[in-house]
């Protein structure tokens, strides 16, 4: 599938969707059950059959400070994935980010769509507050970009329904963190009820 503007195509292949499951994954779930669940996910594909190891990929971080820096650590720690660019509305933060990790403030924006038009990249990183989150991942989508959110996923049903619309209009991956899936306490979890033991669940309170 590819998105074309301003002369300027956005291929999402095989390898952007698996990256940023990579990144969602290894966020919560820790780089050695991200491993074990990747090779399980993808055997005897991984790598195109071991040929050569998978090109990385650039993503544009929008927040960087907050629950931001979580993935600023995820990605500098990735071996699949680059930064092509930060943005943040508060220029101390960026600031202060770029000298934590020694990111080229000729690539941080306070303004999206600044960053959008300079930069190149493959997917974009939306770690903002969600009522900005439809703005922002529609703004990528516009121009090609894959997105992987912070949940939720909109800050209402109605903008949840816009922002996927306009992801499935462009033609790209749109994925949010819900990952908890395979941590251990779910999957036992699931286990439990799928055996049928307590019978069906008719309510679940979580702490």
């Amino acid at each position: 599938m590819a998105v074309l503007r301003a002369g300027r195509p956005r291929t999402v292949s095989a390898r952007v969707l698996r990256s940023l499951w990579w990144l969602s994954t290894i966020a919560v779930n820790g780089r050695a059950m991200a491993t074990r669940i990747d090779a399980w996910l993808t055997q005897g594909f991984t790598h195109q059959r071991g040929s050569r190891p998978m090109c990385r990929i650039r993503v544009i971080q929008v927040g960087v400070g907050g629950m931001g820096r979580t993935w600023l650590k995820t990605v500098a720690n990735s071996d699949q994935v680059d930064f092509a660019a930060w943005v943040d509305i508060d220029p101390s933060i960026l600031d202060a980010q770029c000298r934590a990790y020694g990111f080229d403030p000729q690539h941080c924006y306070t303004s999206l769509s600044d960053a959008l038009d300079r930069e190149r990249a493959d997917g974009l990183l939306n770690v903002t507050p969600p009522q900005f989150h439809e703005e922002v991942s529609c703004a990528a989508f516009e121009v090609g970009l894959s997105v992987l959110s912070e949940k939720p996923l909109a800050d209402s049903m109605e903008a949840a329904r816009r922002t996927v619309h306009c992801a499935e209009r462009a033609g790209v991956v749109f994925m949010v963190a819900q990952n908890y899936r395979y941590s251990a306490v779910t999957a036992a979890l699931r286990s439990l009820v799928a055996s049928g033991r307590y019978g069906a669940p008719g309510q679940v309170h979580v702490s």
